[in-house]
């Protein structure tokens, strides 16, 4: 399998693992915040603002696609940065934009997409493209 297939095949299952755990964890913080007996018409707009996050998060770790390049992937500390730098400033400037009030919610329903996105920075390192590229780089010293 080429690298472009398998970083694509695995952010887009980061993508599907976290949307499904920050849906489950959303209908939790709202069964545990919500009174029993409150309906609304409201009350369910905040499961499609989930998806749009992870999506939009999905968007924002397209730097790792910078690990094709030899350089980026040799180094741990590049690929670490091409993989989480991008979800990191995205969330940041969203606590800003929402406030103080929104960033437990915020950090809890993405907290299942940046442990994912680590899963897959550990599988990437471990796998042949990154020990290839190293071993390369050891037979030329």
């Amino acid at each position: 399998m080429n690298m472009k297939k398998y970083l694509l095949k695995n952010l887009f299952i980061t993508f599907l693992i976290s949307a499904v755990i920050s849906l489950i964890c959303l209908y939790l913080i709202r069964s545990i915040t919500l009174p029993k007996k409150m309906y609304c018409d409201m009350t369910f707009i905040f499961y499609p603002i989930v998806l749009f996050q992870n999506i939009i998060m999905t968007i924002f770790s397209l730097p790792v696609f910078l690990n094709m390049n030899e350089v980026v992937r040799k180094n741990k500390y590049y690929s670490f940065a091409s993989f989480i730098v991008g979800v990191f400033h995205f969330l940041f400037f969203e606590s800003l934009y929402f406030g103080r009030e929104a960033v437990v919610v915020i950090c809890f329903t993405s907290l299942p997409f940046i442990i994912a996105l680590i899963i897959f920075f550990i599988r990437f390192r471990k796998s042949d493209f990154v020990e290839k590229a190293i071993n390369d780089n050891n037979k030329e010293r």
